[in-house]
Formats: structure tokens, C-alpha cells, sequence
């Protein structure tokens, strides 16, 4: 199973730098950039079937503008991509979080700078990594059940979580679950082969599915 992975265009979220949240519509560059995106995925080979997409403004925006594309293509908003929620910081502007939840932000920069994993941060309020973890082994195999190759579009904590699941890391202390840059705009494949799909179905029966902790 192949999945094509992109970060959405820059939003207005982004250029207020706005930590987390519910997103935001994409600024004039964010739009023609992903234009731009579009005509890159239509080249590659592998052409996607479906396309997915996170449940925020600026995700869903970037990927009409790649289904447009790929006109036979399904557009799915699936729930399993939701970004982490990061507690007292969502929402808030990186000036204001400075200022308001300093604790916290030192946590955040941390994982920024590389020097955490994510097990390792305390924000107050913030989505268990276990919980996030659990979603993505969920989305990874509902994509495994349609399609043999799909379009993702996601924000940064998602494409993260997505890659450590390919690379087989964990959110566990020593998991090897760090950050990693995603540019926006920039097309990635990532190739699940069978012993990657046995590896996760093995994890969802070890640490159970987001249905089986929904409550």
C-alpha cells in the first residue's frame, strides 16, 4: 500500500502563528501553492484512488485543490486524522503562550528543537500520545481496506505520527518517536509493505484501537 503524504498550504493560521487549533483558510500563497502541489501528484505514477483528508479549514481546502486533479477520485474527511490536541495551547498565539503558559511552551520547543520524544511532554490538558498513536494504526488500516494507494493531507503532528508508524517507532520512552520537519506543499511516499501491516495489527491488538477507548 502506498500513501502519498502532504502538509497543507500555508494558512492564516500559520502566518498568525497560532499553536494548534481548528485551523484556518489558506492564505493567497497557500492557494496557489497547493495548485502548484496538485500538478506535482498528477505526475507521479502511482495515481491515488482516494484522497484524504484531516477535519481542519486549511487541510480540507488543500485537498479539493488535489481532488480537483483527480476528478475519480473519493474525498474522505476521516476523524483519525486529526491533529494531537495540545491542551492550554490550542488556540493560543506563541506570544500569548509564552506569556500565559511558559511551562508548557518550554515542553513544546523542546519537541520542536528535537531534544524530547513525545512521551516526554507534560502540556496540561494535552491528547494522550497513545490515544493519537491509536488513531493513526486506526486510519493506516481503514486506508489498507480500500485502496492500494491514497493521497493524505495533513497537518505536521499527523504526517509525523504517520511516518514513526511506517518506521515502526512507538510513543513509549525510547520509542524513537521525535519530531520531523514537514515542509508544506512537499509530496512524500510512504510504502506500508506486508510485514509493516502484520507489525500494526500486531500493536492494535497490544495497545487496542481508538473505538476500544472512545469512551
Amino acid at each position: 500500500m502506498r500513501l502519498i503524504v502532504l502538509r497543507h498550504g500555508e494558512s492564516k493560521k500559520n502566518q498568525l502563528n497560532i499553536i494548534g487549533g481548528e485551523g484556518a483558510p489558506l492564505t493567497a500563497r497557500g492557494r496557489l501553492c497547493s495548485k502548484y502541489t496538485a500538478s506535482r501528484i498528477r505526475s507521479l505514477k502511482c495515481k491515488p484512488s482516494h484522497i484524504y483528508c484531516a477535519p481542519t479549514v486549511q487541510t480540507s481546502e488543500t485537498a479539493h485543490y488535489i481532488s480537483s486533479s483527480f476528478p475519480k477520485s473519493e474525498l474522505i474527511i476521516s476523524r483519525f486524522l486529526t491533529p494531537i490536541r495540545l491542551g492550554r495551547l490550542s488556540g493560543s498565539t506563541t506570544v500569548c503562550a509564552h506569556k500565559n503558559s511558559a511551562r508548557d511552551m518550554m515542553y513544546l520547543e523542546s519537541w520542536n528543537q528535537g531534544s524530547l520524544d513525545i512521551s516526554q511532554i507534560a502540556i496540561e490538558g494535552m491528547q494522550s500520545p497513545w490515544s493519537f498513536y491509536r488513531d493513526g494504526l486506526d486510519f493506516v488500516s481503514e486506508v489498507k481496506r480500500t485502496t492500494g494507494c491514497a493521497c493524505v493531507v495533513a497537518t505536521r503532528s499527523t504526517l509525523i505520527l504517520l511516518w514513526h508508524i511506517k518506521k515502526r517507532h512507538t510513543p513509549e520512552l525510547g520509542g524513537g518517536y521525535v519530531n520531523k520537519k514537514f515542509p508544506y506543499h512537499r509530496p512524500m511516499i510512504l510504502n506500508f509493505n506486508i510485514q509493516d501491516l502484520i507489525w500494526i495489527r500486531q500493536q492494535q491488538r497490544k495497545h487496542g484501537t481508538s473505538q476500544s477507548f472512545a469512551s
